[in-house]
């Protein structure tokens, strides 16, 4: 497997927080009013190696546990191995409205945010080198 998802790295792990304290607060109240969009610009594979969830798959349980809000997950993946499992995964997680596009962020940014104008769209769009994220 792939080193670098072995297990969580620092960043991922603050990325990781921000995902498990911050998301499901925005989402629910946000979610309330209008429709949501959690994007992963970055996903990966969806699990490290090591058993511990990936961001798409905290989000994915942040959109499961807000039934009553309107949460939708997008996730970018460019490489067609981690793709793969990634949609392995979501498949495994049962019921969620998620997506996952194939490719870099840039090919697939402007079609995502054009999908979510009607509502608001939480995104992580750099690599994990430094995960700050961005409202649009």
């Amino acid at each position: 497997m792939d080193d670098f998802f072995g297990q969580p790295q620092g960043a991922a792990v603050l990325k990781h927080e921000v995902l498990r304290k911050y998301v499901p607060v925005y989402a629910r109240k946000t979610g309330s009013k209008t429709s949501v969009v959690l994007l992963d610009g970055y996903a990966g594979p969806g699990r490290y190696d090591d058993g511990s969830s990936g961001s798409p798959e905290l989000m994915v349980g942040t959109a499961q546990a807000l039934r009553g809000s309107r949460v939708h997950c997008a996730f970018v993946e460019e490489n067609p191995r981690h793709c793969e499992r990634l949609q392995t995964l979501l498949a495994e997680l049962g019921d969620h409205d998620s997506e996952v596009f194939a490719g870099d962020i840039e090919q697939h940014l402007d079609t995502i945010v054009r999908n979510s104008q009607a509502g608001r769209c939480l995104s992580f769009l750099t690599p994990l080198v430094f995960p700050y994220p961005s409202i649009c």
